[in-house]
């Protein structure tokens, strides 16, 4: 029951900040968006920062968990990229109040927000050194990449995804595939990601 009512008040809170931005979203919104008494939602949580970082966690958490089984999934690692981008990109335009919260509402949370959001960052730059890792494994002739510069191919993906959301929201989301295969070719020297096999 205390599992049920905190993911509730986790996917209330999501879709408060998605529809009213983190600085008009009140505790009130949560506690009636996910059918809980005020009590509930401080048994679980401080305040609302603490809500909304929970909530954070949770959906970084469920978009990298969706990156990572797209990778396992394929046996070629170029795929595995091909196919964790692509994963990424579909988890949020089927999650669009995450999609929102997680890209553009963290920006104005406050430095706790933004210390998460850089933490996040970091994971996926662990992501994309795990898959460039596994294609040098089959293409010795790829370079090793500077921690920099893949934390720099984090920071450019995510702000051509959140440009789209802000400008368009999360529909069609899936539709900058391409770009966003292109930026990682760029920036980690894999030309193979823009050039599909039999081209």
């Amino acid at each position: 029951m205390e599992r049920s009512q905190r993911g509730r008040l986790l996917e209330a809170m999501t879709a408060a900040v998605a529809e009213k931005g983190y600085a008009h979203a009140a505790v009130a919104d949560v506690i009636s968006g996910a059918g809980v008494s005020r009590k509930s939602f401080y048994e679980h949580f401080a305040n609302k920062e603490g809500c909304f970082l929970a909530a954070y966690d949770a959906g970084a958490d469920m978009v990298l968990e969706a990156i990572g089984t797209a990778l396992a999934a394929e046996d070629d690692p170029v795929a595995g990229t091909v196919a964790g981008v692509a994963a990424y990109l579909r988890a949020l335009a089927e999650n669009p109040d995450l999609a929102r919260t997680f890209l553009i509402e963290a920006l104005g949370a406050g430095p706790a927000a933004l210390d998460r959001r850089a933490a996040v960052h970091a994971r996926f730059a662990e992501l994309l050194r795990d898959a460039h890792g596994a294609a040098r494994i089959v293409m010795p002739e790829l370079a090793a990449v500077a921690p920099s510069r893949l934390r720099a191919c984090v920071g450019a993906v995510d702000e051509l995804v959140l440009e789209h959301v802000r400008v368009a929201g999360p529909q069609e989301l899936e539709s900058l595939t391409p770009t966003v295969l292109d930026v990682v070719a760029l920036l980690l020297g894999h030309d193979t990601l823009s050039r599909p096999k039999g081209r």
